[in-house]
């Protein structure tokens, strides 16, 4: 069955998000945009009362600037969420340059980074 993957939540889960069994993986991308565009944004994931069961990637294209500076920057930024992390999309040939291909890249090197138990916990956020 297509739904048995879905657990509805336990009693008294809803009201507590240290005991909600669903995790969040928010994938950031980022190429040109000016710091204060993900700053804002990441001021509010991190004020989110999720931020304790979140994994923040950040995914960047290999002509984004400065890409360890702006991850320093960022994650600096998100004290209250449990992990951080960010991937540089090489740059190919036979791929379309752009978020899209950055997003699909970095989400599947950070997949692989999981075991199959905890990533079952995830939705996708970006």
């Amino acid at each position: 069955k297509a739904h048995s993957r879905f657990r509805a939540a336990q009693p008294g889960t809803l009201g507590n998000p240290f005991e909600c069994q669903v995790r969040h993986l928010v994938c950031v991308a980022i190429c040109a945009e000016p710091d204060f565009m993900i700053l804002t944004t990441l001021q509010q994931l991190n004020a989110s009362s999720s931020a304790p069961r979140m994994r923040v990637v950040f995914a960047m294209e290999e002509a984004t600037d400065r890409p360890l500076d702006r991850f320093e920057l960022y994650k600096q930024q998100l004290p209250n969420v449990a992990s951080v992390s960010y991937h540089i999309h090489p740059v190919k040939d036979e791929e379309v340059r752009g978020l899209c291909s950055s997003l699909a890249f970095s989400l599947g090197r950070e997949v692989k980074l999981m075991s199959s138990s905890e990533l079952e916990r995830y939705v996708l956020t970006k």
